[in-house]
């Protein structure tokens, strides 16, 4: 595109610019003047028409500040240069649109008007005239028609007028029509040559400033080329070894931390080994991992986990500099200390010794890491899990040691420990018990080991079952596990889309089922793994499809992890459900990542509160209770309140104006063969009364 082609379209842009922006005032102007023509002035013969053209006016109005408002906030106020002729042209459509509605009205009225009503319409239409000179002096062409539309047919109707008064006033807007035609033409002018001058500056100083660049660089280049050619063979000995030095350094430097990388470390570690066994000394051995950091990467970014990273070496240096650091991989650091004072023989004054020692700077390290915040985040602090090993006690070989205090740190982890946890032989039945769990669950579905329980979700005020939440169970060896942990079991597993599908079905299934009885629906649990994988969409059409289930009487509960993820996927995923007419809902809302702003994103209809909220009810439970419901309301979703348990809780969310309320007051968990009974035997009042005991167990 050449230059001149390239300052057009930019003029043309500005322009349009320019007169978006200068729109407001006359869709104000317009719409208080054609207010006044329509009512202030009543009169019998011609209030009818008045009405029809001001209708009109107004619906035109209506839809240039629609256009106006798109501009503004959809576009912020800017376009594609090569786009701005189309909007040019649209803004002209619509300008003119307007000017042809004023020009009928002296056409409609000029027969009914008396001295009064014609003087205030001959100042409005002048009025309106002078001020489009300026309002649309960015354009000529608009700028001359309209004060040429507003003008002239009153001054026509004036001058074929019988009363000479009328007649003088028509030549007097002939005149007034000639003046704001040339002074509209000097106004555009003025304009269009501002905007004009202003792009051919920026193009000339953009130019200009390519070209200091272009020398700059061809300068620098040029120094820098004389500078290796006089230095070259004066330090081509030296750079070869400093090459030499750096390569051996980032053999065992890890790159990112500037600690010993995982080959460094257990070079360290069997060199330790070797030196405690020749001095007969005992070390211990520390595996660290950060809690939670994946989150830190997923909402803060990959930079801001970095300098977390970095953060936690320079702690860990800063505890002591003769220990051995090192990252053994992502969040995670092994640390070897040496006790010289600790015989390394197992006696138990020596290994009591040991341990404590251990615990000790153990424990100092989880306090060093705490004080560390997350970046972006003043509020909040890193946490770490630790395990630790000692030598010789648990071993003296240097990965059996690293792989002992990688269970124990695990078993810290797992278990949500506040302290640092010593390797020994019970945690290594725990581990062994959580493997057993593991090969378990990948036979959980063959063996038909998983059932689902319904637990339903009611209205108070209507005095209906609005739906029953599915939710899974495992019995393995004929012990229940907790849903909390095979499910982030089978999370890691990689197993939790077989189970989701497989559960999605069995739901609908059974809902299909008890449509006979009942017109309650089902609300299915969906992780964000199963949300975001290739098949969902299918999965979802695959269980409504073999269930005959209504699509809208399916709905599908999305956790709030789901805005650390791919948000553009999630979004189409749920737009794609949501056009089979399933319903969606955000779970647990209000203990993660989701806040109403970040829900306006997903094509959500529900939102469901934590009930931690509605059990701290005394305390900021209520007021965000309170709050969240005002905003839901606002945003037209429905809220479901859970874990209501007590009347107190179910009367305080009833006069809050929250009725779709699930939790023990109501129901267990039901089987599905008892969900049938509840519906019949359930009055929606009391925990006593809704559930027969032989239902609740």
């Amino acid at each position: 595109m050449s230059n001149n082609s390239s300052i057009q379209d930019k003029n043309c842009a500005d322009a349009v610019t320019i007169l978006y922006r200068n729109s407001y005032g006359g869709h104000v102007v317009n719409f208080l003047a054609s207010s006044v023509l329509a009512f202030a002035f009543y009169n019998e013969q011609s209030h009818y028409d008045k009405l029809i053209w001001f209708a009109f006016m107004a619906s035109l109005l209506t839809c240039r500040l629609l256009d106006s408002c798109y501009f503004t906030f959809y576009l912020n106020g800017t376009i594609v240069e090569s786009k701005a002729a189309q909007y040019k042209q649209r803004f002209f459509t619509l300008v003119m649109a307007t000017a042809i509605i004023w020009a009928i009205y002296p056409f409609l009225v000029f027969d009914t008007l008396d001295t009064l009503e014609f003087t205030a319409t001959a100042i409005i239409y002048a009025a309106l005239a002078g001020g489009s000179v300026t309002v649309l002096s960015a354009d000529k062409r608009i700028a001359r028609l309209y004060s040429l539309f507003m003008l002239l047919p009153l001054s026509i109707l004036s001058v074929m007028s019988d009363e000479a008064i009328m007649q003088t006033l028509g030549t007097m807007g002939f005149v007034y029509a000639a003046v704001m035609f040339v002074s509209a033409t000097q106004a555009s002018k003025f304009t269009s040559d501002a905007i004009s001058l202003k792009n051919q500056n920026v193009v000339l100083l953009g130019q200009v400033e390519k070209e200091k660049e272009a020398v700059r660089e061809s300068n620098q280049k040029l120094c820098e080329a004389m500078d290796e050619l006089n230095k070259v063979n004066e330090q081509l000995e030296e750079k070869v070894h400093q090459r030499t030095r750096q390569i051996i350094k980032l053999n065992k430097q890890d790159s990112l931390t500037g600690l010993l990388n995982r080959a460094a470390i257990l070079e360290s570690l069997e060199t330790r080994i070797g030196q405690s066994i020749e001095h007969s000394t005992g070390f211990f051995l520390l595996f660290v991992d950060l809690n939670n950091f994946k989150k830190i990467n997923d909402s803060l970014g990959h930079d801001a986990g970095d300098k977390v990273l970095r953060s936690v070496a320079a702690t860990l240096l800063a505890i002591n500099q003769k220990v051995a650091i090192g990252r053994w991989g992502g969040d995670e650091f092994v640390i070897v200390q040496e006790c010289e004072d600790v015989a390394s023989d197992k006696t138990h004054t020596s290994v009591s010794s040991l341990e404590k020692q251990a615990r000790d700077f153990s424990q100092q390290l989880m306090q060093r890491i705490g004080g560390i915040p997350v970046p972006g985040e003043s509020d909040s602090f890193l946490s770490a899990s630790i395990g630790i090993a000692l030598f010789p006690t648990h071993s003296i070989n240097a990965n059996e040691l690293i792989h002992m205090a990688d269970i124990a740190m695990f078993e810290q982890k797992y278990n949500r420990v506040a302290t640092p946890v010593m390797f020994d032989s019970a945690i290594l039945h725990s581990l062994n018990e959580k493997e057993k769990l593991k090969i378990g669950l990948e036979q959980a579905l063959e063996k038909r080991q998983l059932r689902l329980e319904f637990q339903p979700i009611v209205d108070i005020k209507q005095q209906k079952i609005l739906s029953f939440e599915a939710l899974a169970r495992w019995k393995f060896n004929d012990i229940d596990v907790p849903p909390a942990i095979f499910i982030e079991l089978a999370e890691k597993q990689g197993l939790i889309v077989e189970i989701g599908e497989w559960v999605l079905v069995q739901a609908c299934l059974s809902a299909s089922r008890w449509q006979m009885q009942q017109n309650a629906g089902v609300s299915v649990n969906i992780s964000t793994h199963q949300l975001l994988h290739v098949n969902f969409i299918r999965s979802v059409q695959h269980a409504l499809t073999v269930s005959g289930l209504a699509p809208e009487k399916l709905n599908l509960e999305i956790t709030e992890t789901v805005f650390c993820g791919d948000i553009d996927q999630a979004r189409k995923a749920l737009q794609e459900v949501k056009t089979l007419g399933v319903t969606i809902a955000i779970d647990d809302f209000g203990t993660g990542y989701s806040s109403l702003s970040q829900i306006e994103q997903l094509p959500v209809n529900c939102i469901k509160v934590d009930r931690h909220f509605v059990s701290n009810l005394a305390a900021n439970g209520g007021v965000i209770l309170r709050a969240t419901n005002m905003m839901a309301k606002e945003m037209a979703l429905q809220i479901v309140a859970e874990g209501v348990e007590t009347e107190h809780q179910k009367q305080f969310l009833q006069n809050l104006g929250i009725h779709a309320l699930q939790g023990f007051f109501f129901s267990k968990p039901l089987p599905e063969s008892a969900v049938g009974d509840y519906a019949l035997t359930q009055t929606l009042t009391s925990s006593e009364n809704t559930v027969a005991p032989e239902l609740a167990k």
